[in-house]
């Protein structure tokens, strides 16, 4: 591969900001999402459109952020926790084929917020489709343990933990 044609890390010369998700962040990250992101959450809610799914997951969550990069979504995230009290943590993100040029960016975000959702909650649950293997090995890198194996919807997922089983 020619070095003209390979991801490019992030650089400070790019311009990102991170913001509450907004509708038209919604509407054009469901048009653009990564191909394993779409067939994850859409194994686990079949039926449902993307942007559906997209806004629904910012409505339901403790907190939501966007990173735009250069004025186009590179992912949403956020942490939907269903009992405040001693309940776990439900982390979830999806992305745009813009991450993939910007995996320093990625990093530090990944460290910043889950920083913040062990603020939150001390034990966070994830559920990623076995066939993501980039996400899989992400959240293990970030700290998870992906050991535990569960049937969605006929479609097998890793269980990702980080705190109290």
């Amino acid at each position: 591969m020619e070095a003209s044609s390979a991801i490019q890390p992030y650089t400070e010369e790019a311009s990102f900001r991170v913001e509450h998700p907004r509708d038209c962040d919604v509407e054009e990250l469901a048009v653009n999402m990564r191909l394993a992101d779409r067939r994850e959450i859409t194994r686990q809610r079949p039926g449902v459109s993307l942007q559906d799914i997209v806004r629904e997951a910012v409505e339901v969550s403790l907190f939501s952020r966007c990173c735009i990069v250069d004025d186009r979504v590179m992912a949403i995230w956020g942490l939907h926790v269903p009992l405040l009290i001693a309940g776990d943590g439900y982390p979830w993100c999806m992305t745009t084929s813009v991450v993939e040029s910007h995996l320093r960016l990625v990093i530090a975000l990944t460290r910043r917020y889950v920083m913040k959702m062990r603020e939150i909650t001390p034990t966070l649950v994830a559920n990623v489709d076995i066939n993501h293997p980039q996400a899989v090995r992400w959240l293990s890198w970030a700290g998870f343990s992906t050991k535990e194996r569960i049937d969605v919807n006929g479609y097998s997922f890793v269980v990702a933990r980080m705190g109290a089983p």
